[in-house]
């Protein structure tokens, strides 16, 4: 993933979310099937998204519920990567 890329997709979200209805992220959202990988990804995604007001890089900042995955082949849990 390209971290300015997403840093500045975040800061756009965050600057006109009274303009978005809803946020489709597709897959990959993490690099591995690994527990650690796909918690950094939700919370990544989730944590701040209950604080709209969130300044905070990396972030959505907006409520969970207008965010819509579409996981790929990367983002299945496989319990043998822990």
């Amino acid at each position: 993933h390209n971290p300015m890329a997403t840093k500045a997709i975040s800061r756009f979200i965050r600057l006109h979310q009274h303009m978005i209805d809803a946020v489709l992220i597709t897959g990959d959202l993490a690099a591995t099937g690994s527990k650690h990988d796909l918690n950094v990804a939700f919370n990544y995604l989730f944590s701040a998204g209950e604080v709209a007001s969130s300044s905070r890089d990396g972030t959505l900042g907006i409520d969970g519920s207008r965010i819509h995955l579409l996981p790929g082949n990367h983002d299945r849990y496989d319990r043998l990567l822990r």
